[in-house]
This record gives C-alpha cells, structure tokens and sequence, in this order.
C-alpha cells in the first residue's frame, strides 16, 4: 500500500515552494510510525530561495542604491569632498588686510590653478558584497554627481576647463608627476588619461555664486574613471580623485572676499551594475537552515535502510541577463556554511545550467529562462533530512553573456527550488 503525507508542494514555474511549513513535516514524522505496513511518499522542500540582485550583488539592507539608465541599479558610494581655496588665492594677490578685502574683484586678475584632491577608500565605495564581482568585472555605467556650494558671502567663483581624473597616491611623494611636472593621470588602455570634463565637453565653465544661493549640481558620465578608480582600491592601492581647472574670483562688481572663503565640490559616484564579467564567471553561495523530521538516531538508520526509492527534483528560473550555473548541496544540520562543511558530510544534488534571460538592445532582461533536472537519491542520501535540521546549500555562479556584458535591474532575480520525494516502507509501530 502506497500513502502519500501531505507536505507537497507544487514545483512549477508559478509555484516556487513557499507555501511548505514546518508543521506539514511535524505531520510527515508523525505518520512514519502510525498505521499498517506500507510505503509512505514524503516530499519536502529542501530549498527554495529568489536570488534578488540586492542577495546577489550586495547587503542593501545597510547599503544606499538609486535606479540610473532606465532602471539600471547602482550602488551610491560615500561622497568625498575637493575643496577649492577660493578666498585664500584671491588675498594672496590682494594682500587682504585682516584677512578680508571689500573692493572691485576683477576675474581677469584673481584667477588662480586648481589641483585639488580627495583620497577614495574601497569601504567608501559601499560594494560589500559586490566587491568580488565588481574586482574582476569592468564596470560600464557610472556618473558623478557633483554638488558645488560657494560659502562666501558675497564672492561669486568661476571655474573654467574644471576636469577630474583619477591618480594614485604615492606615501613617500603624493601625488606623483610625469616629466614636466604633470600630474600622472591613471590612463586608459590605449595611453590616453581618463579625463572627464565637468561640465560637459563644450562648456567652459560654471558659475556658483555667494552661499545666498542654492549649490550648483552637476551630473556627468564617469564608466571608465569609476572603472579604474574601483579597480585600484579594490586592488589595495592607494587612489584619490583629483580637480584641476582655473578657479576666477568675482564678477567685475564690488564685492568682498575673506581668506576663509571656499569652494567645495561633493562627489557622489553612482555605480551602475552594468558589468562586464570575466569567461571563469562570479560566484556567491547561499545557506539556509530547514527543519527536518525530526527523528532519534535508531530511527534514521533504520528508516534509510528501508527507502524504496528517492529523487531531487530542481527548478532553476534565471530572470538575468547572464548565464547562470547552480549547483545544490545538502548537509545534516543547521550550519552557516554548507560549502565550508568537509565534502564527506556533505551530499550533493545537482548543478543546473541556464541559459541567460532574453534581453532587449540595451541588455534589459525581457523573458526570463528556465530548466530543471531529476536526481534519483540512495537511503544515505535522505540522511540529512531525517534529523532535526538540514542545511541546503546553494552555489550560483553567473557566467558572461554574448559579447560578455549585462545590465542589472532591481527586478532581475534567479529562482532557484529544490524538493525531495522518497517512498519509505514504515508502519506497523515503526
């Protein structure tokens, strides 16, 4: 006689297990020791997760995220502030009693070089978890957004030809220079300095007046200096962005500057998870605690012994616009790790590979893909469901598209739902 305990859970691609509760596998243990001889059919969630980008690519519960590029997700580092000495270049060349000078500012005579800095930390760049991903892939969506404020009072600054860049920094020196006293520019693969005007190429300048205005805001595309800023912090090495341009005091009217006046410009870097990843791929694991049935040890060994038959059915949905591998791995107990387990105490399901998502020109997702696979198991294999806890592991690895680029949405996610069935001869007091 075959029975089947109610603990199923419909896996299709509708359904992805949720439903299943611990009290259907209070019920499951139950009936393995009630009734008459028989064969019960119990099948359990094993795991059932949705890898949303936030669990893929970063804890986004503490870090800050805004939508670029229709939708694209970015991370939104820590903003870093260059700070101009206005006022202090302007009393150099006015020699201001006091510190102060009430007068004629004429942009024509106080007009002074700029070359300013600010280091960048990679605990600044609020990846955390997208570290890895982001150390091997070549980021391809950025922007800056810069946020001028003129704390004068009554001194409106200029800055002309204002260009930002990308410099390592050197302990001993600082800011290491070429022959000729350049700065040395971090360049891009064909020798040329990452350079990126502000504003942008065909403006020559813009204007933040005395702080009785609002700042001046300016958002400007920055793919490759975000790109090798992130690669050298990432790498360990000591980077900074650096301002260069000509700062111009005044309007030509009366007016008065202090040697404290400043100008300063907050940098807020938006970086888009639009990547290019490498042929090996990226991986990110994922462990989560279920409860099992429950039984004594005597009982778990004779219960194996008595398994008919077993299998693993896996659901893989892959709603990104990369190649997506996942490999399940199952351990008897509630660990944080399940990879970390030594392989002998660990029972491996499967690995599903799924092709990437359909995606429209821009390398949006459209239509997601899918696959699933069977997975006949023995007696020892059932083991680590029969205890009090197991612990199902889960390995995604995603792999390049063609052309090796994607763009990821906060709504790309990858569905991932693994059950186990087994047909146990029990009954009679068992």
């Amino acid at each position: 006689m075959r029975n089947a305990v109610p603990v199923t859970c419909l896996l299709s691609l509708g359904v992805t297990l949720a439903g299943c509760e611990p009290a259907s596998v209070t019920a499951a243990r139950d009936q393995l020791s009630r009734g008459a001889d028989r064969t019960v059919e119990l099948t359990l969630p094993i795991a059932v997760d949705t890898f949303w980008v936030d669990s893929l690519f970063g804890d986004w519960l503490t870090v800050p995220t805004t939508t670029i590029l229709d939708g694209l997700l970015a991370v939104v580092a820590s903003s870093q502030d260059i700070v101009i000495p206005a006022g202090d270049s302007a009393c150099a060349a006015l020699a201001c009693p006091g510190g102060t000078f009430t007068g004629v500012l004429d942009p024509a005579v106080l007009n002074f070089p700029i070359e300013e800095f600010q280091e960048f930390t990679a605990a600044g760049l609020n990846l955390e978890d997208f570290e890895d991903a982001a150390r091997d892939a070549t980021i391809n969506a950025a922007l800056m957004v810069l946020t001028v404020s003129n704390d004068s009072a009554d001194a409106p600054v200029a800055v002309a030809d204002f260009q930002l860049g990308v410099v390592q920094i050197d302990p001993g020196t600082g800011l290491p220079r070429r022959v000729g006293g350049l700065l040395d520019w971090e360049t891009d693969g064909g020798g040329a300095p990452i350079l990126v005007d502000v504003p942008a190429p065909g403006d020559t300048l813009f204007i933040a007046a005395a702080d009785s205005a609002p700042p001046v805001v300016d958002t400007v595309a920055a793919s490759a200096l975000v790109d090798r800023l992130v690669d050298l912090l990432l790498d360990s090495t000591r980077a900074t962005i650096v301002g260069v341009g000509t700062a111009l005091v005044g309007d030509g009217g009366v007016g008065t500057v202090s040697s404290t006046d400043q100008l300063t410009v907050s940098i807020e870097l938006l970086i888009g998870l639009d990547f290019t990843i490498p042929p090996a791929g990226v991986s990110f694991d994922e462990s989560t605690a279920r409860e099992g049935l429950d039984l004594d040890t005597a009982t778990v060994d004779d219960i194996t012994s008595r398994v008919d038959s077993a299998v693993a059915s896996l659901l893989v949905v892959n709603a990104t616009p990369f190649g997506v591998e996942a490999a399940i791995e199952v351990v008897g107990d509630s660990v944080d790790d399940a990879f970390a387990e030594p392989p002998a105490s660990r029972v491996p399901l499967d690995t599903i590979s799924v092709p990437p998502a359909t995606v429209d020109g821009n390398g949006r997702v459209l239509t997601a893909s899918l696959d699933t696979a069977s997975v006949h198991l023995t007696g020892d294999d059932v083991r680590p469901f029969l205890g009090e806890f197991f612990t199902a592991g889960v390995r995604i690895r995603l792999f390049p598209p063609n052309g090796g680029r994607g763009a990821v949405r906060a709504t790309d996610r990858i569905i991932v739902a693994v059950q186990a069935t087994f047909y146990v001869r029990t009954g009679g007091g068992q």
